[in-house]
């Protein structure tokens, strides 16, 4: 007499809510929604005591900068302490040498645009800084302005390597990107500006839509050759030869371009030093689906990787909004801490709802990236058919 009312009971029961799979990030930074252009030019570093630190800029209007902030991890990305904001440290790059933590790049005051190029050196992870008062001190080139971008440090034959940058554009010459490299001898003292040689300025007429997606990047190929790529959201990328010492750039006498899968690339392009390959985050999963004008152009973050630059294999999709309306990832940058590939990441949600913050820095681990194909599940979302 029992079993139809339970029967019906069973039929009639609510079907329980579908859990919400929690993303593996760590949140390190979250700023609320404000009149601004939001966070960005995430930097990730490794010290030599094990310690994690973040570093990122709080850009708004018109190229100003609140200048490099940073947040630190003592327990391996698990947990995050914010830090001091090095003030005036525009486009400022991250480098770790000799147990010391170096910020290179221009103090322009508000502005993250142009100013003095200057060197910092921190012996305490980036919780206190030298300051550039003359050229003994870190001022690099007197009171000159000049252009700069976030061009990472490369390290390649016996010299450290830092690109800069400043661009115009003209109604009658159109876009010009101007761009030079900065190098000193590992063993010199980076402080002194004697220790600097600066290339010449190198003139490049490329297309308003590399101007405006913007970046150069070091790189070297092979040993004995070192590179600078013009852009890094663009499929291809115009190449120059850096001069050996340092006094020249030219452009390539190889192969005049290098690929990416996609324009859309949301990291550095450099090389991982035991695989020998580069690796580089991209918002595509293959070469002909991106259309970087949809609402959900970046709704995925990808690891690709290559060992010529020119063909790249992918490594998997990491993270993956599958309904491509709630979260945009995305400027990026990455380290490698033994087999474990680690990700800091611009997020931003995108529904209109959103009670949370809009704009955060994310942390994630990657294990075993190396032997990652692109058949490897998602650490988050379901991988789209392809």
């Amino acid at each position: 007499m029992l079993l139809a009312p339970l029967l019906t009971l069973l039929v009639q029961a609510p079907t329980a809510p579908r859990a919400v799979e929690t993303p593996p990030w760590i949140v390190v930074h979250s700023e609320p929604s404000v009149d601004f252009a939001g966070l960005g030019s995430p930097q990730l570093v490794l010290l030599p005591s094990g310690e994690y630190v973040a570093g990122f800029t709080y850009v708004g209007h018109h190229g100003t900068s609140a200048g490099l902030m940073l947040a630190h991890s003592v327990n391996r990305g698990l947990t995050w302490t914010a830090g001091d904001t090095v003030k005036g440290s525009g486009d400022a790059s991250l480098f770790v040498h000799d147990k010391f933590l170096w910020a290179m790049g221009i103090d322009g005051g508000l502005s993250a645009v142009s100013g003095q190029a200057v060197i910092r050196r921190s012996s305490d992870g980036g919780r206190t800084w030298t300051q550039p008062t003359d050229e003994a001190h870190g001022l690099l080139r007197g009171k000159e302005s000049i252009g700069s971008d976030q061009g990472a440090f490369v390290v390649h034959g016996e010299r450290v390597w830092r690109p800069f940058l400043r661009n115009t554009y003209g109604e009658d010459s159109g876009a010009r990107l101007y761009v030079r490299v900065a190098s000193a001898s590992l063993k010199s003292d980076w402080l002194d500006a004697a220790s600097w040689r600066w290339s010449d300025e190198f003139e490049s007429k490329m297309g308003e839509e590399h101007l405006a997606n913007g970046g150069i990047q070091l790189g070297a190929l092979t040993a004995d050759q070192l590179m600078l790529f013009l852009g890094r959201q663009s499929s291809t990328l115009p190449v120059l030869d850096v001069d050996p010492e340092g006094w020249r750039l030219s452009p390539h006498k190889g192969k005049s371009q290098a690929r990416l899968p996609v324009n859309a690339c949301s990291s550095r392009i450099a090389r991982d030093a035991q695989s020998g390959r580069f690796l580089a985050l991209i918002h595509a999963d293959t070469m002909d689906t991106y259309d970087p004008r949809t609402r959900s152009a970046r709704s995925l973050l990808v690891l690709w990787d290559s060992l010529d630059l020119v063909t790249w294999e992918l490594k998997g999709i990491l993270l993956q909004d599958v309904a491509r309306d709630h979260y945009d990832f995305g400027s990026a940058d990455w380290a490698v801490d033994g087999d474990d590939l680690l990700v800091l990441a611009q997020l931003r949600s995108l529904r209109e709802d959103e009670k949370d913050t809009c704009e955060k820095l994310v942390f994630l681990r990657v294990p075993d990236f190396r032997t990652r194909t692109a058949d490897s599940p998602a650490l988050w979302g379901s991988a789209a058919p392809r």
